[in-house]
C-alpha cells in the first residue's frame, strides 16, 4: 500500500509540475493559406493549465491593411484543421472589431473531442482577419503537443500506479 501512495503521489508531482505551458507564437501573413504579402506584424502568448483545462491568450498586432490606417481586425480567433497548412472552422473566438489586441481564456473541457484533437495535434492556429484580408492577414500556428492529448495526465498517473504494483 504505501508504494503504491508513493507511485500516486510521484504522479501528482509530475502531473503538477507540468502543469502551466506557455507558448510564444508568432503572426505572420506567410502563415496563411494561401499566403498573403502585408506588412502586419503579429505575436499570441497562449498559457495552457492542464490541471483546469484552462487556454489564455494575449494576441496582439499591428499595421493591419484595413485600406483605412487604422489597426482594427474585423474577427480574431483560434481555427482547428483536420491536417497541417489547411485551414478549418472556428474553434475559440476572440471577438470582432478589435483594436490591435484581444486577450480572454476558455476552459478546452467544453471543446467537442474532435476540436480538441486538432488542437493538439498540431492544427490549430490562430488568425487575425481584416476588411483587406477577409479569410486571414496574419497566422500563427500553434504546434503539437502544446495542448496536451485529453487524459494524458491521467495516463502518466495509471503509468506510475502500474509500475509501483508491478515492483510488489
Amino acid at each position: 500500500m504505501q508504494k503504491m501512495f508513493a507511485a500516486v503521489t510521484v504522479a501528482l508531482v509530475i502531473t503538477g509540475s507540468a502543469v502551466a505551458q506557455v507558448q510564444n507564437v508568432a503572426l505572420s501573413g506567410l502563415n496563411e493559406v494561401p499566403a498573403v504579402i502585408t506588412v502586419a506584424t503579429g505575436n499570441a502568448i497562449l498559457t495552457y493549465n492542464a490541471a483546469t483545462t484552462q487556454l489564455n491568450w494575449n494576441v496582439s498586432w499591428s499595421n493591419l491593411n484595413n485600406g483605412n490606417g487604422n489597426n482594427t481586425s474585423i474577427f480574431a480567433h483560434i481555427h482547428a484543421a483536420s491536417g497541417p497548412n489547411l485551414n478549418g472552422p472556428v474553434v475559440i473566438d476572440f471577438g470582432n472589431n478589435l483594436p490591435g489586441v484581444a486577450t480572454g481564456s476558455v476552459f478546452l473541457n467544453t471543446l467537442t473531442n474532435a476540436r480538441l484533437a486538432a488542437l493538439f495535434a498540431g492544427n490549430g492556429y490562430v488568425n487575425v482577419h481584416s476588411s483587406t484580408f477577409q479569410p486571414g492577414e496574419l497566422r500563427g500556428n500553434i504546434p503539437a503537443g502544446f495542448i496536451p492529448a485529453p487524459g494524458a495526465a491521467a495516463l502518466l498517473g495509471l503509468g506510475a500506479l502500474a509500475a509501483g504494483r508491478r515492483r510488489r
